[in-house]
């Protein structure tokens, strides 16, 4: 086992999962070990060099071909069964860093899994994967499905944080429309988005491939349980997912009616502003004219107070009065 904090991003781990437990970080000779005893075990490659990891793999036996397919990334979600394993591209949630690709790829006595991001964010698959392993040496679509389903398993996790975020943009809208930007929530419903139709087209995948499984060589019942379970997950996965992207549809909508609501309050208030200090105006502009008779006559502290002092301020007292008789104030 490692002996880092449990809080501290790991890259760059090996780790060999069966059932005596996880074993990291693993060498390759540690690899051989396991190859040799053969009972099935999980090699789970995350964020390391693509030479080493091709070490690894060739140490697996596995070809060249399918090496530099493991090795390149930004590939679509598919899955594809076989009589000699099941191997395919899926994804699990990193809260840090979204969506993350996992190639994987499965034999009669190994699984392997390559991806970059966080380790931690698979410490509890591998640790269940390990309890669950036990008894499976006949039947590797049932050991597959069930590491399939644990990395399915990241993302309910992040549900709740998906629910979190919305629920709060939803408060912010309702409370302080001003305070958000459209670009910020538009690009979070469209990151949102892009999360569920990734699922929407895996699921579809995944159930096209499983259609008949019952009838491949070598699979046991409990493997056909376990693929369609995991089918029947990500599906119900896909569909939470569109959930949350109809909540948040709804919350951009109740956005740009808040806003507009909020503008609209803003002018309505700038409006009433401009209205108490028009006759103020008026009266500056007026008596700013330089005529002959208004030079000669209107002068004086006590015409100075009268009309430079109370009059405005009597007009605007006048004009808030009348805003509150209104109900505009």
């Amino acid at each position: 086992m490692s002996g880092t904090t449990p809080d501290a991003p790991v890259p760059g781990v090996i780790s060999i999962i069966d059932s005596a437990g996880v074993q990291q970080p693993a060498s390759v000779a540690d690899l051989a070990k396991r190859i040799s005893a053969g009972k099935p075990f999980w090699l789970d490659i995350c964020s390391v060099e693509p030479s080493v990891a091709k070490e690894y793999l060739v140490a697996l036996g596995v070809e060249d071909a399918d090496i530099a397919r493991a090795l390149r990334f930004g590939q679509a979600g598919r899955i594809t069964l076989t009589r000699h394993g099941i191997r395919g591209v899926t994804w699990v949630a990193d809260p840090q860093h979204d969506f993350v690709e996992v190639h994987f790829r499965s034999s009669s006595t190994y699984i392997f899994t390559i991806w970059n991001g966080d380790a931690h964010v698979l410490d509890e698959a591998r640790r269940e994967f390990a309890d669950r392993v036990a008894g499976m040496q006949e039947s590797p679509y049932h050991a597959t499905a069930i590491m399939l389903q644990l990395l399915l398993g990241t993302h309910y996790s992040l549900l709740s944080t998906i629910d979190e975020t919305i629920y709060t943009l939803s408060v912010q809208v309702r409370e302080r429309p001003g305070s958000l930007r459209f670009s910020d929530i538009s690009r979070r419903l469209e990151m949102l988005r892009a999360r569920w139709l990734k699922l929407e087209r895996h699921a579809a995948a995944v159930r096209a491939a499983t259609v008949g499984v019952a009838t491949m060589p070598g699979i046991s019942e409990h493997g056909v349980d376990e693929l369609d379970q995991y089918a029947e997950r990500v599906e119900d996965l896909a569909s939470r997912l569109s959930e949350r992207v109809d909540w948040g549809s709804v919350v951009v909508q109740d956005y740009k009616a808040a806003l507009a609501q909020w503008q609209g309050e803003q002018i309505s208030r700038l409006t009433v502003v401009s209205i108490i200090f028009l006759p103020i105006t008026f009266l500056t502009g007026f008596f700013g004219m330089n005529f002959s008779w208004m030079a000669n006559n209107i002068n004086g502290l006590v015409i100075f107070l009268a009309l430079g002092i109370f009059l405005p301020l009597a007009c605007a007292i006048a004009s808030v009065t009348w805003f509150r008789l209104r109900g505009l104030l």
